[in-house]
C-alpha cells in the first residue's frame, strides 16, 4: 500500500491514503505518509486558489523576480499586449516599456521604514504590435518572512477607453467652445441689428417730424408764389406770416 500511495502521489494524485495500515515502524510511516498527503493537498490548493484570483482578475497582474524576469502573468496583461504567456515568461518586464526600470529601481531605493512599499505611476506598455497602451501602473515589493525582497508584483489598469473619452470630451468642449463664440458673434450682431433698428426708428420720427411743418413751410411758399405772379401783392403779407409761424 505504501508503494501504491507512493506512485500515486507521483502522479499528481493528492486524495490517496494509505488505508491499509500495519504495525509497527510501517504504521509511523504510512501515518507521516497520511499527514504529508494532507499538507500538501492544503497548500496546493492554496497555490490554485490564488492563481485562481490572479487569472481572473480583469487588471494585468504581472509577477517578477529581482532580476525583473517575469515569473507570473494573468490571461488579461497577455489579452491587452497581444502576446502568449510562453512570450513573456522569463522576458525581462522591460521588453514592455523600457522606463519601467526606472520605476522598479524607484521601488527597490524605497527606504525600509516606509510601510507602504508601492509606487503608482501612469505609464504606457508597448504591445507585440508596437501599440502603446497607457496604463495606472502600480508596484509593489513582495517580502518573505524574514523581510527579503524576492520580487515584485505589478498591476496595472488599461486607461485606453478612459483616454479615449477623455478625448472625446476635450473634443466635445472645444466644439462647445466654437459655438459659444458663434452664438456671442450673433448676439452682438443682434444686438448691433437692434440698435440700428432704434437709430432707423428715431431717424423716421424725426423725420416724420421735420417733414410736417416743412411740408406746411412748402405748402405756403407755393402760394405765395402764385399770389406773386398773380400781382395779388395785398395777400403777400399774410402769407409770410403763416411762413413765419
Amino acid at each position: 500500500m505504501l508503494k501504491k500511495a507512493a506512485i500515486d502521489l507521483g502522479e499528481g494524485k493528492l486524495d490517496t491514503r494509505v488505508t491499509d495500515i500495519p504495525n509497527g515502524e510501517m504504521q509511523s510511516l504510512a501515518v507521516a505518509v497520511n499527514n504529508m498527503v494532507i499538507k500538501l493537498e492544503n497548500s496546493t490548493v492554496s497555490k490554485n486558489y490564488l492563481s485562481n484570483i490572479i487569472n481572473s482578475m480583469r487588471d494585468s497582474v504581472i509577477v517578477i523576480n529581482k532580476q525583473s524576469r517575469i515569473k507570473i502573468i494573468n490571461p488579461a496583461s497577455t489579452a491587452i499586449l497581444d502576446y502568449e504567456e510562453h512570450e513573456l515568461i522569463e522576458q525581462s518586464i522591460t521588453k514592455l516599456n523600457f522606463n519601467i526600470s526606472n520605476h522598479l529601481t524607484a521601488l527597490y531605493n524605497i527606504k525600509e521604514s516606509n510601510t507602504s512599499n508601492s509606487i503608482k505611476n501612469e505609464i504606457y506598455y508597448i504591445s507585440k504590435n508596437k501599440n502603446k497602451i497607457p496604463m495606472l501602473f502600480s508596484a509593489s515589493l513582495v517580502k518573505n518572512a524574514a523581510g527579503h525582497v524576492e520580487g515584485i508584483v505589478c498591476v496595472a489598469k488599461d486607461l485606453s477607453e478612459i483616454k479615449q473619452k477623455e478625448q472625446e470630451l476635450r473634443s466635445a468642449n472645444k466644439k462647445l467652445n466654437s459655438k459659444n463664440k458663434e452664438l456671442l458673434q450673433l448676439q452682438s450682431q443682434l444686438v448691433q441689428s437692434a440698435k440700428l433698428a432704434s437709430v432707423g426708428e428715431m431717424a423716421t420720427g424725426i423725420a416724420h417730424e421735420l417733414n410736417q411743418p416743412l411740408g406746411i413751410i412748402s405748402m405756403y411758399t407755393d402760394l405765395r408764389l402764385k399770389e406773386v405772379r398773380k400781382g395779388q401783392h395785398e395777400k403777400t403779407e399774410a402769407t409770410y406770416e403763416l411762413i413765419s409761424k
